[in-house]
């Protein structure tokens, strides 16, 4: 995607549940939490994450010594990848400091990360019948 395109989207989050959040039920609660924050689900999948999809997302921590035990933590079990999206997606989510959760850092960081797991026909456009009450 380049950047002409990027400019003509809405901002978008991409969120990943991680392993032991899937293990410990945690999908319906985040889920709850980015509704009560106004954001639009436009993409979610449960998939056990690839080796190359780890490497991609966690590239920063390639040299560190723990990194083969999070690469073996994050493609050892299923993982829920969500697409939300709203105004200020990503600054709405930066208070979710959750260990089960993954979140894209920016704006920049959540159009990489979306694309390790969606293609764009996978997320769907619509609008919701709230939308007129949220600024």
């Amino acid at each position: 995607m380049n950047a002409i395109s990027k400019r003509n989207l809405p901002e978008r989050q991409f969120i990943l549940i991680k392993p032991n959040g899937v293990q410990r039920g945690h999908i319906g609660n985040t889920i709850k939490r980015l509704e009560n924050r106004g954001l639009k689900l436009v993409g979610m999948k449960m998939s056990v994450a690839t080796e190359a999809q780890i490497d991609k997302l966690y590239h920063h921590l390639k040299k560190k010594s723990f990194y083969r035990e999070v690469v073996h933590y994050m493609t050892r079990g299923p993982s829920i990848a969500m697409v939300w999206e709203g105004p200020s997606a990503v600054l709405l989510t930066k208070k979710m400091k959750d260990s089960m959760v993954h979140l894209a850092k920016t704006t920049e960081d959540a159009h990489e990360e979306i694309s390790l797991w969606f293609t764009e026909e996978e997320l769907v456009n619509y609008k919701l019948a709230t939308a007129h009450w949220i600024l």
